[in-house]
């Protein structure tokens, strides 16, 4: 049975490695790549895709990010299942990312081994964390993921925050997303609350990772 599968990454080395990866691997078979969310799910829409190969921190003027763009997938094109690849290595972002309800995730300087292995198993139906991911998360089985305090957080307060700690300012999250300031503020204000923080040196040191 072939397994179709696209990539989205707005790097296209990466695109190339990623087509390079599958080259003469039995029964798996890249049928298109796009460099941002908007070109993905044009190609979606043309085009039946078993396995979605995406970087959860995919550029687009609509879907932003993993979160937005796995909403949109589950509830649009079912069918298709998502591994997201990632360079991010912060346990909490990580894990966000796990608790999106992708299919699978892998970091993005995971060996092509590793990557064969995340398409096989989800195409058996089966869920994927990378042993690289799961040793930072402390994951052990995607069965045994416990929750965490970001389960807590709305989809766009996760985004905010998020977006915030990356080193976007409010007005500037606020142009990335139409809303106002006023309510990206207030979801700022609500995730900090809801993650215990009292103040931005709180939210940062929690959020980013200690360099030794």
């Amino acid at each position: 049975m072939l397994t179709k599968i696209a990539i989205a990454d707005g790097n296209s080395i990466l695109r190339i490695g990623m087509r390079c990866i599958f080259r003469g691997q039995a029964g798996l078979r890249v049928v298109g790549e796009a460099e941002n969310s908007t070109a993905i799910i044009d190609f979606l829409r043309e085009n039946e895709v078993d396995i979605l190969l995406s970087d959860f921190e995919i550029p687009g003027e609509i879907y932003r990010d993993g979160c937005s763009l796995m909403a949109l997938l589950r509830r649009s094109y079912p069918s298709t299942k998502v591994i997201f690849v990632t360079t991010l290595t912060n346990p909490l972002l990580l894990r966000a990312v796990i608790k999106s309800k992708a299919h699978g995730v892998l970091l993005k300087n995971d060996s092509p081994e590793e990557v064969i292995s995340a398409v096989r198993s989800v195409s058996r139906g089966q869920l994927y964390i990378a042993p690289s991911v799961r040793r930072i998360t402390g994951v052990n089985h995607c069965e045994e993921f416990e929750p965490k305090k970001t389960e807590l957080l709305s989809a766009r307060e996760g985004e905010v925050l998020r977006l915030y700690v990356s080193g976007m300012s409010i007005s500037e999250i606020a142009a990335l997303s139409h809303r106002s300031l006023q309510t990206v503020s207030t979801q700022r204000r609500q995730g900090m609350k809801k993650l215990g923080f009292a103040n931005d040196r709180e939210l940062f040191e929690y959020m980013l990772p200690t360099r030794s």
